[in-house]
């Protein structure tokens, strides 16, 4: 029982270490960030020469739906992988879960395929 409690006095110890080292950085950047309030600093960068126009940039939403249909792709095959190493060990019933799995995520890839997500118009 002295064990568990030296453990978690450590654990302890531990933690209220990193909260005063964080509290430290943090007050630490406030300090800095306060005493260097210079108009430079605030101001847009354009190669060297003053801004053109406002910095007022409009993104294509589309580049974004990219960016996420990548994401849940790149975290099919994460999750592919580790059915792959055990797809021995599973049989026959683990081998219809991959195929279901990859039948709904192909199904869902089509129908973005035709609705158009992946087009940047």
């Amino acid at each position: 029982m002295g064990n568990f409690y030296i453990e978690y006095s450590l654990l302890t110890v531990f933690f209220s270490f990193c909260l005063i080292l964080s509290v430290l950085v943090v007050l630490t950047f406030f300090l800095f960030l306060r005493s260097r309030n210079i108009y430079e600093s605030r101001n847009i960068y354009e190669c060297g020469f003053d801004p053109f126009i406002e910095n007022v940039n409009y993104f294509n939403l589309h580049y974004f739906i990219i960016c996420l249909l990548f994401l849940i792709f790149d975290i099919e095959i994460v999750l592919l992988v580790p059915w792959a190493i055990n797809s021995y060990s599973l049989g026959f019933f683990g081998l219809l879960l991959i195929f279901a799995f990859s039948m709904i995520l192909t199904l869902g890839f089509i129908y973005e395929w035709f609705k158009g997500a992946l087009t940047i118009k």
